[in-house]
Order: C-alpha cells, then sequence, then structure tokens
C-alpha cells in the first residue's frame, strides 16, 4: 500500500502526520503503525532530524574575529582559504592584505603584499594574487604576484596598472583591470599569461575591465568600456580565443557598469550596477531575462551554493522583499539569507561545505563579525553520501524521480528547510513529483531495514 502526504505543514510523529495548523491526525498505513519497532526507528529519526527549528536552522557566524578591514576576494587553495582585500590584521594579527584561515585559525600568507588585492585565482597549482600593489613578500611585483605556499614570486613584468580580475580559460590565466602594458608591451586592460609568457588579447578594451568569466566555451569580460577588440560593446562582450563581439541586443547603446559574472541553471549571469535590469540578469545565450524583479541596488558578487544562486552587494529588497546585502534565487522566486549584512558584501566562496561572505559588514545574522562571516546548513539538509550504488535520477526532473533499488523502500521528499512534502512507500523504482511545487527538494531513501540510504539534492521543474 502507497502512502503520501502533501501538506507542506505536516511532521511526523510516532508513524502519523500531523497537520500543524489544525494539530488534527491522519493515519498513514495505520495497520502497520501499532508499536512496529522499525517503524517507530524512522520515527526517531525523523524526530530527530525535522522536529527541533534550533538545530536545523540556517544559520550565519563569525570566522574567528575576522580581519579588520574589506575583504574584496577569496579562494580556496590547497585545502585552505585565502581572502584579500583591504586589510592588514586577520585574527588579531598581522596579515597585510592576504591571509589564509584552515577552518579554526587565522595565519599570514608570508609578508603579503604592499597594498590592496582585488582577485584571487589558481592556476597551476599556484596561487595568483592581483591588485593595487607593487610588491609581494618584500620584493618588486607588479599589481600580480604568485604564492606556491611557501613564497611569493613576480610574475614576469606583471602590468602597468591595478588589476581587478581573473579567470583560467583555454588554459591560460586572463588578467582584468586598469593598464596599459603587461611586462612592458601594448596590452590594454586584459592580457593572458602561460605560465611563462604575456601576451596581449586581440586589441584589448577601451577603458578598464572589472570582471571576467567563462560561459559556453567563451570568455566573458565585463567592466567600464564601449570597445572590446574595435568591436563596440558595452561594458560586456565576449572572446571566442581569437575574435570579439557584444553580447545580446539588450546590452547595445546602454551603459550597465558589471561588476560580476557566474554561471547557473546552464545561463550566464551578470550582476551590477544596471538599475533597468533590477541589477541582476541572465543570458541563455541568445536572449537577457531578469530575475524576478531582481534588486534595488548594486550587485557585486555572484555564486552558487547548495544548487541555489546567492547574489549579493548594496541593495536591501530582492524581488520586491526585504534582503540586507544579501538574497538567493532558486530559478523562479527570491529568499532571504537569514537577517543578511549591514553593510556591502563583495565577494563568496564555498569552503568546507559552507559559504563563505566577504565585504564591508561587521554584523552577519546580527552575530558579530567583521568583514568576513559563513552561511551554514546543517548536515542533515545537504545530500549525504551514497551507499550500496543507489541514484536518484534524473536531475532535473520533470516529473518522474528513478530511485536505484530494487524492492520495497521509503522516499521522502522535503524542502531544504526541512518540511516533508511527500512520503512514499512503494515497491516501484519511480515516483511521481506532479503534486510539487517548481523547487529544490531533498530526496530520502530508506530501504525496508528503515537504513538511511542516500540524500540527494534535485531540482524539480515542470
Amino acid at each position: 500500500m502507497n502512502s503520501r502526504i502533501n501538506n507542506k505543514n505536516c511532521k511526523l510523529f510516532l508513524g502519523q502526520y500531523i497537520d500543524n495548523k489544525k494539530c488534527s491526525v491522519s493515519t498513514v498505513n495505520s495497520d502497520k503503525v501499532k508499536m512496529k519497532a522499525k517503524l517507530f526507528f524512522t520515527t526517531v529519526l525523523f524526530l530527530t532530524l525535522f522536529s527541533s527549528d534550533k538545530l536545523f536552522s540556517q544559520t550565519w557566524s563569525a570566522v574567528g574575529t575576522g580581519v579588520n578591514n574589506r575583504v574584496s576576494a577569496m579562494v580556496v587553495y590547497s585545502g585552505q582559504l585565502y581572502a584579500g582585500g583591504w586589510f592588514t590584521t586577520a585574527g588579531g594579527t598581522s596579515a597585510y592584505y592576504i591571509a589564509k584561515w584552515n577552518g579554526s585559525t587565522w595565519s599570514a600568507v608570508g609578508t603579503g603584499v604592499g597594498n590592496y588585492v582585488n582577485a584571487l585565482a589558481v592556476y597551476n597549482n599556484e596561487l595568483y594574487v592581483g591588485g593595487e600593489f607593487t610588491n609581494a613578500g618584500g620584493s618588486p611585483a607588479n599589481y600580480l604576484a604568485k604564492w606556491n605556499g611557501t613564497s611569493w614570486t613576480a610574475v614576469s613584468g606583471g602590468t602597468s596598472g591595478p588589476v581587478n580580475a581573473l579567470v583560467v580559460y583555454n588554459n591560460e590565466l586572463y588578467v582584468g583591470g586598469d593598464f596599459d602594458f603587461a611586462n612592458g608591451a601594448g596590452a590594454y586592460n586584459l592580457a593572458k599569461w602561460n605560465g611563462t609568457s604575456w601576451t596581449a588579447v586581440s586589441g584589448g578594451t577601451n577603458d578598464y575591465v572589472t570582471a571576467l568569466g567563462v560561459y559556453n566555451n567563451e570568455l566573458y569580460v565585463g567592466g567600464n568600456f564601449s570597445y572590446a577588440g574595435g568591436v563596440i560593446a558595452y561594458n560586456l562582450a565576449k572572446y571566442n580565443g581569437t575574435s570579439w563581439s557584444a553580447v545580446g541586443a539588450a546590452w547595445t547603446g546602454v551603459s550597465p557598469l558589471v561588476y560580476s559574472i557566474t554561471t547557473y541553471n546552464s545561463n550566464l549571469v551578470v550582476g551590477g550596477d544596471f538599475y533597468s535590469a533590477g541589477y541582476v540578469s541572465n543570458y541563455n545565450g541568445s536572449t537577457w531575462t531578469g530575475l524576478g524583479t531582481g534588486t534595488n541596488n548594486t550587485v557585486r558578487a555572484l555564486t552558487v551554493f547548495n544548487s541555489e544562486l546567492y547574489v549579493a552587494g548594496n541593495f536591501t529588497l530582492a524581488g520586491g522583499a526585504a534582503s540586507n546585502k544579501i538574497a538567493k534565487w532558486n530559478g523562479t522566486s527570491w529568499s532571504t539569507v537569514g537577517s543578511g549584512m549591514n553593510q556591502q558584501v563583495f565577494s563568496f566562496v564555498e569552503y568546507n561545505s559552507e559559504l563563505y561572505a566577504g565585504g564591508d559588514f561587521t554584523t552577519a545574522g546580527g552575530v558579530a563579525a567583521t568583514a568576513i562571516a559563513k552561511w551554514s546548513v546543517p548536515t542533515s539538509l545537504q545530500e549525504q553520501p551514497t551507499e550500496n550504488f543507489v541514484s536518484v535520477f534524473p536531475n532535473p526532473t520533470n516529473d518522474l524521480l528513478t530511485v536505484s533499488i530494487e524492492g520495497l523502500k521509503t522516499v521522502v521528499i522535503t524542502n531544504i528547510n526541512g518540511q516533508i512534502c511527500k512520503s512514499v512507500k512503494t515497491y516501484d523504482k519511480t515516483v511521481s513529483l506532479a503534486d510539487l511545487t517548481t523547487g529544490n527538494y531533498l530526496v530520502n531513501v530508506f530501504n525496508q531495514d528503515n537504513k538511511l540510504l542516500t540524500t540527494n539534492k534535485i531540482v524539480y521543474e515542470k
């Protein structure tokens, strides 16, 4: 006998589902409920996972004692989180404009660099650091330097002005900023480094570059320019390795300053200072669309975490609802990320299954957190390792979900906040999702002995 629960306000209690609004009880497989040990085991498990709001809450917390000024860029290198920005101390000790966090303590990166850090990237197993400095580790390094885990090295002459963005494309490091030369040769605001030498990028741009990203095997370049390689392109252009082109008609004749570029759900997403598109916009390769009504002020940072797009900057509204400097988008709607921050957010990185945010703020989620904080999702809400070769597919799905295990099984589907949306006990391998709304879910699969075999994140698209 199959049983289904479709009320999102229900919780499992001793083998029965209780409607939180009406406090009424409806029996599920009541003939098997009575004092069955294995069902009781399942009940205890779900009470542990889903009944405590405190246990289940997604929270902001400080990262040690943080740093003493803005965090502009972050990346993970050699198992540690590296943060760069405007600060000179991290965890209460000297760390000049760059520091590393191992999950419990901060430490300096050699003697650091001589001025602000704007960009970080890993290339050829080394950490590349770009910014507004002219020395690194006490030695000359013009706006770009690299760190191998023990020492600093200049990057063959560097650039003639600040570096704002770094990305790896076609096995080369692309460097964007506000410069005219790279290692003494003409390279206008964009150049590439292959590990041994610099090359200009087909004419570059006619003004500074602030963001770089890769989408559909092409390099996307954002900034404050109107030409790229001689082609008219207002602050966003793409480069295929040999030639430049503009990106979509929606950008023709307008001047949206671009600060961040990423990809989400197979689309390009850009954020910046363009109010006409809600400060964040989505591109599928041919057409631009907004993310609902977007935000009400500048977007500085974009990333994907737990299958959702996180957006941050200097806004106070997202999708028309209050969201302090940070919000998330699930493909159809906006939601808050706790109570957000009290000042701007400039950067994101995922580290040890937590989302780190850096910026100018001093509080995150109402908790004291100086310039850097982490957003934690309880383990029970994250995807668990698959055991016994159980897989759940397709993902994304638009109707039937397949669970690759024979025999009797229980499939419990929850939203990411832990609310049970559906429960099915069945011998079938397929489960219909037609009665659910579009969104992100967790699929928990139990065998006939009530052992949790796997938890998978899925995206349901009608």
